[in-house]
C-alpha cells in the first residue's frame, strides 16, 4: 500500500495581474497560485469577501489545502474480457489504453496528475482536486458502463444499477 506522507505548507495572500486576488501555496512539491473571482470589497490593501461566498472560498482553501497535504486517490477499474492500462515506456506521462477497440487508446496524462498501473486497476494520485477528477471522467467516458452487463471502465467505488434483460413471452 501508499504510504501517505503529511507535507508542511506555506500560504499568503497576494494580487496578481490586474488587481485579481489569488492565494499562493507553497509546499515541498511546488507552488500554487489559486486566483479567484469571488464578489470582494478592497479596503485599505486587505480584502474583505461577501458573506454568501465566503463559505465556497473556503471549501476551495480546504480541499487544497487537504491535497497539498495528504493528495487524492482515484481507483478506476475496467471490467470486461481484454481492458488493460499501460504506461508508455517511451513516454512516462502517457497513458496507453486497451479498451476493446481495433487500436489501442493514447492519452496524454496532465502534469500535476500521477498514475500508476496495476494489474486490473489504475490508480491516480493528484494534490489538484478538479483536475484530477476531470481526468478520472475523461478516462470513464472512452468505455463507460454498458447498462445490462457493466462491462465498460468503472470507479471502484461506483454501484451499477443494470436494466433488465429481454424477459420471455409466454
Amino acid at each position: 500500500m501508499t504510504r501517505i506522507v503529511q507535507k508542511r505548507f506555506r500560504y499568503k495572500f497576494l494580487f496578481s495581474s490586474y488587481r485579481r486576488p489569488c492565494i499562493q501555496l507553497n509546499a515541498g512539491v511546488g507552488i500554487s497560485n489559486l486566483p479567484f473571482s469571488f464578489p470582494y470589497i478592497l479596503k485599505n490593501n486587505k480584502l474583505f469577501c461577501l458573506k454568501q461566498f465566503s463559505r465556497s472560498l473556503l471549501r476551495v482553501l480546504c480541499n487544497t489545502i487537504k491535497g497539498f497535504r495528504y493528495g487524492y486517490f482515484v481507483e478506476i477499474r475496467p471490467e470486461g474480457v481484454g481492458f488493460r492500462f499501460h504506461r508508455c515506456s517511451d513516454a512516462p506521462s502517457t497513458l496507453i489504453l486497451t479498451l476493446g477497440h481495433s487500436h489501442p487508446l493514447i492519452v496524454q496524462v496532465p502534469s500535476t496528475v500521477k498514475f500508476r498501473c496495476l494489474k486490473y486497476r489504475l490508480l491516480l494520485y493528484g494534490a489538484n482536486k478538479a483536475i484530477l477528477n476531470a481526468f478520472a471522467l475523461k478516462i470513464r467516458n472512452l468505455r463507460p458502463p454498458d447498462a445490462y452487463k457493466g462491462k465498460g471502465i468503472k470507479f471502484s467505488r461506483e454501484i451499477l444499477v443494470f436494466k433488465p434483460g429481454k424477459l420471455r413471452q409466454r
